[in-house]
């Protein structure tokens, strides 16, 4: 799915959602549209944990299911 989003330097484009949360910890984005109208990165709460970075264990049951199935 294309994501609405406005870069640092004031021009839109259009990334993959795959893509998005990348752009925002390189800070390349200071915007997206979300279903609820344009999110403002600084102002508007996101995730806190990025799934780049985490480095927990993985609950999610879709997960377990996948790793169980190995």
């Amino acid at each position: 799915m294309l994501i609405n989003v406005i870069y640092q330097n004031s021009k839109y484009g259009l990334v993959e959602d795959s893509e998005l949360d990348k752009l925002i910890v390189e800070g390349k984005i200071k915007k997206f549209l979300r279903s609820t109208g344009w999110c403002t990165l600084g102002v508007d709460p996101i995730r806190k944990d990025s799934r780049i970075d985490f480095k927990g264990q993985e609950r999610r049951q879709a997960v377990k299911k996948a790793v169980q199935v190995k």
